[in-house]
């Protein structure tokens, strides 16, 4: 009888540790999917609605530039956006730039002035799920019909920094 009782218990370990496995496994491999439905709702040639208070048509391209503040990936990257309003202050840039906050006004103007980047036109309170952002920093590269151009997730490479730097001419 106890030899009986051993082996059900182990076979009720087994049970419970493939059970665990799985439901682990299941769980990552939604939020791997979720990552991906993420990425293609900024790929290539999807339309955006363009942020509350922003018109797409009015302008050629759009680089909009999704920050938050304290993140850490965009103050890292905070040489590109430097020298991208200094482009476009300059008149070197035929794109627009908009930097879109999820933060309150006060709190991205700040972020926006503490960085050099004083006069960069931005938007406050941007509900970045409605505009299938994943996070920040992204950039969207977008032309005047809300149709996206070229799209970059996260902290950018000196490549990926180059690259941008080249398409928004």
């Amino acid at each position: 009888m106890s030899k009986k009782i051993d082996v059900l218990a182990n076979l009720a370990i087994v049970i419970l540790v493939v059970l665990i496995v799985a439901t682990m496994f299941g769980k990552r491999s939604h939020k791997a999917q979720a990552g991906n439905d993420e990425n293609l709702a900024l790929a290539q040639g999807t339309y955006v609605q363009p942020p509350a208070g922003y018109s797409w048509e009015r302008h050629g391209r759009t680089l909009v530039m999704a920050l938050r503040y304290g993140c850490v990936h965009c103050e890292r990257n905070m040489q590109l956006y430097r020298e991208l309003h200094d482009k476009y202050k300059k008149g070197g840039v035929e794109t627009e730039l908009l930097s879109i906050f999820p933060d309150d006004a006060v709190v991205a103007q700040h972020d926006i002035d503490s960085n050099g980047l004083r006069g960069l036109p931005f938007l406050a309170n941007v509900d970045f799920n409605q505009l299938h952002l994943p996070g920040t920093p992204t950039l969207l590269l977008v032309d005047n019909h809300g149709a996206i151009l070229h799209s970059w997730i996260g902290e950018l490479s000196q490549e990926k920094q180059a690259e941008v730097m080249q398409l928004i001419q």
